[in-house]
């Protein structure tokens, strides 16, 4: 297992001008997650469903909701918060 390191921490800030930019104050990090497994093994594209992803090199935020992840598969992508 790598040692542990500290995370790459980014400011985000977004413009649809390219001038004129949210003062939000929000952080973008990451480390470069490495994912063991993903629990369970099969879902349901059309209900809601639980999953478990086992790994390092993830951040724990300060709120859960602002957990996403994008799954990609061959019928297009799946979006999960929380």
């Amino acid at each position: 297992m790598p040692a542990y390191t500290k995370p790459d921490v980014l400011p985000i800030e977004i413009s649809f001008n390219g001038v004129d930019f949210t003062n939000s104050k929000l952080n973008y990090g990451y480390f470069d997650p490495f994912i063991i497994r993903v629990t369970p093994v099969l879902i349901s594209s059309t209900t809601q469903s639980r999953l478990k992803i086992h790994g390092f090199g993830f951040i724990q935020p300060d709120n859960l909701s602002d957990i996403k992840v994008k799954f990609t598969s061959a019928k297009g992508d799946i979006n999960c918060n929380g």
